[in-house]
């Protein structure tokens, strides 16, 4: 895996949202339900529906490379919940992001998540206020919301840029401050995508 994400590859970047979006099933507005009350449980691995819906988009292909890369484990007692959040271990450190601690042990649930704990990708329903009500109720404060924004500097954001929205971060091979600048910055797609390095914006 350390191979296939080397150098903060498409799927390294994919794997890091992909177990974000597995994780961020859980509210505490939901009634408790094991294993995780819609946590990180592998749900997005294992169920059809779930990967189907639309603030999943276009995260079908990176479930078929980890599912794949998963079945290798399973005889090993490797759950999909645990190998969805250390393969997003491994791309975070691959992308130069930080190395943190792991807790391994999870049980995996092969039913959807509940609807609406996630945001839209822009617009009304993406709005400050929604943002932190959300993600209040998964217990992350805004302090902490905003250090999770931070991954967007490895993000692809295909739903902005195919409505003509730049992307966070244009150098997204790099865990860095990057994504927050260009957005304060206000800088134009046209400006971002006609520059070859992080040389012309002072940063």
């Amino acid at each position: 895996m350390k191979q296939v994400f080397a150098g903060c590859t498409e799927p390294a970047r994919s794997s890091i949202r992909f177990a974000f979006h597995d994780s961020a099933g859980y509210s505490s507005v939901t009634k408790p339900y094991g294993p995780a009350s819609g946590g990180a449980d592998g749900s997005l691995l294992l169920n059809d529906d779930e990967i189907a819906r639309t603030g999943n988009a276009p995260m079908p292909f990176a479930r078929t490379q980890l599912k794949t890369q998963w079945e290798g484990f399973k005889d090993q007692n490797v759950t999909a919940a645990d190998f969805v959040q250390i393969s997003s271990l491994i791309a975070v450190r691959s992308c130069g992001g930080p190395a943190y601690k792991m807790l391994v042990g999870r049980e995996d649930d092969d039913n959807a998540c509940p609807q609406g704990t996630l945001p839209a990708a822009f617009g009304q329903d993406s709005s400050y206020d929604v943002l932190v009500q959300l993600w209040a109720e998964k217990g992350i404060d805004e302090r902490e919301l905003a250090a999770l924004m931070g991954a967007h500097t490895v993000s692809r954001a295909f739903a902005q840029q195919s409505n003509g929205i730049p992307p966070p971060d244009v150098w997204n091979t790099a865990y860095d401050a990057a994504a927050f600048k260009l957005s304060l910055l206000g800088v134009s797609r046209a400006k971002i995508e006609g520059m070859a390095d992080r040389s012309g914006l002072e940063l």
